[in-house]
This record gives C-alpha cells, sequence and structure tokens, in this order.
C-alpha cells in the first residue's frame, strides 16, 4: 500500500532545534572549509608573486653585468685596436 499524501513514509522526525543545530554545523563546516582553502590560495598566489619579484631582481642584475661586460669588451677592443695603430 503506497503512502499517503502528507505522511512521511521514511523520514524520521526531527525535532526543530536538532535541525537547526545540523544546519548551523553544516553551514559553520562549509565557512570554515572555503575560508581554509581561501587563505591557502592567498598564500600560493602571495609566494608565486614574491618568487617572481625575485626572479624579476635577478635578471635586472644579470643585464646589468652583461652591459658592463660588454662595455668592458667594447673598450678593451678599442684599446688593442689603437695600440695596433700605434705598433702600425
Amino acid at each position: 500500500m503506497p503512502p499517503q499524501r502528507g505522511t512521511p513514509s521514511t523520514v524520521l522526525p526531527v525535532p526543530w532545534e536538532d535541525h537547526r543545530q545540523l544546519l548551523r554545523t553544516f553551514r559553520t563546516r562549509i565557512t570554515a572549509r572555503v575560508v581554509a582553502l581561501s587563505a591557502a590560495a592567498a598564500v600560493l598566489l602571495g609566494l608565486a608573486l614574491v618568487v617572481l619579484i625575485v626572479a624579476v631582481g635577478g635578471q635586472r642584475d644579470a643585464a646589468r653585468t652583461a652591459f658592463r661586460s660588454q662595455q668592458a669588451l667594447s673598450v678593451a677592443n678599442e684599446l688593442e685596436k689603437s695600440l695596433i695603430s700605434i705598433e702600425n
């Protein structure tokens, strides 16, 4: 015989206070998880930003060193040309 309308067939009655407590606990757990995941994502993004800043600083230092080396080679080449012209 099918259950009649208005009567729950398999749902156990839950007192209203227990239901509210269950919802509050469920909301608290979801909120805690969302906050924890958001904090983890923020930390990861912060670390990525720090790594990028350090990498850009390293590239800038390498570019300065390369430019100084190029200048030194250019000056050495000019000195060599001057020395060759003086010897001739």
